[in-house]
């Protein structure tokens, strides 16, 4: 994620159960007047849809 273009890779942890979600809290820094966000995702290596862990999720 980057905000106002300062980068910060973030690790969102798993719940072992589909579901189930979890919180996660980010700090950033914030300035007066506007803000710009951006999300960005990279899909695992291997990830198909179709293939499933030892636990039964998708990679």
């Amino acid at each position: 994620m980057s905000v106002n273009g300062r980068v910060q890779q973030v690790q969102f942890p798993n719940t072992f159960h589909f579901n189930q979600f979890r919180d996660l809290a980010v700090p950033v820094d914030l300035v007066a007047r506007t803000n710009t966000a951006t999300f960005t995702s990279q899909k695992l290596p291997n990830w198909d849809g179709t293939t499933f862990n030892q636990f039964g999720q998708r990679s």
